[in-house]
């Protein structure tokens, strides 16, 4: 879960307009200063999660070309946000997609759970429903012998 709420930093960090293009270094210095991402840094490989997001297309890579008098030439790789970097951050990111699929799965669970509830009170209910319609008509057939006997006492009475 650390690897997910530096991630979301990563992406925080880099969606800031006076950070559109930071060096790994640079952005590991503002990890190190930003509340959320300093409890959990000790815990992440900053490089892979850098390349993590570079492979989801969340964060580019420009490298350029840096000549300096003293030193010899050589290039400087810049990172910054993508697009759907950007979009993705604004949809919760990985903690919040993370969130999104265990409040999802908690759902289906309780659904689930009334399901299974639903049918054993729906079996109670037909159990019910069997033994007072059983009680019904036993109590029609007694009614109808009792009346099949009181009209044929009434058309065949008793001689006296």
């Amino acid at each position: 879960m650390s690897y997910l709420i530096i991630l979301d930093c990563i992406l925080f960090i880099l969606s800031k307009p006076e950070n559109d293009k930071l060096t790994n270094q640079q952005l590991e210095t503002l990890l190190y200063m930003h509340p959320k991402a300093s409890m959990y840094i000790k815990e992440v490989d900053i490089a892979k999660s850098i390349s993590r997001l570079i492979d989801d297309n969340y964060v580019k890579a420009v490298a350029e070309d840096v000549i300096v008098e003293i030193f010899k030439a050589g290039t400087i790789t810049y990172l910054s946000i993508t697009s759907q970097g950007y979009s993705f951050m604004k949809l919760g990111g990985y903690y919040g997609t993370l969130q999104s699929e265990l409040s999802l799965q908690e759902e289906n669970r309780r659904l689930r759970e009334s399901q299974i509830d639903l049918n054993k009170s729906i079996r109670l209910t037909n159990r019910w429903m069997i033994w007072l319609t059983s009680i019904i008509a036993f109590g029609t057939i007694m009614a109808s012998i009792y009346y099949g006997f009181e009209i044929y006492h009434l058309f065949c009475p008793k001689s006296p």
